[in-house]
């Protein structure tokens, strides 16, 4: 095999093992525990275009603005709530804090 193509072989090797979606490596685990529903539990991560919950793991719903918030810089959870946020990806339009 000439050069070349084991170089074009060992890159499409090295981008093929990549994650499809870049926002899976940035998932947050973030829980709050139930029975204490005035302590807020703050999870760091970015949040410029919003979050997605993309795993629940409470039996206690994660519903935004009820038990999850959204701030600038991370997520709050409360009342039970526990799930993994991802951050959404770029778009236009207003920032959804």
């Amino acid at each position: 095999m000439n050069r070349s193509v084991f170089a074009a072989v060992i890159a499409f090797g090295a981008f093929a093992a990549l994650p499809k979606d870049a926002a899976a490596q940035r998932a947050v685990r973030c829980e709050s525990i139930r029975g204490t529903p005035d302590r807020r539990v703050f999870c760091p991560m970015p949040t410029r275009f919003g979050v997605r919950v993309v795993q629940q793991l409470s039996q206690t719903p994660c519903v935004r603005g009820r038990n999850f918030f959204v701030e600038r810089g991370g997520v709050y959870v409360r009342g039970g709530c526990r799930a993994v946020f991802v951050p959404r990806r770029g778009g236009y339009g207003p920032r959804p804090y």
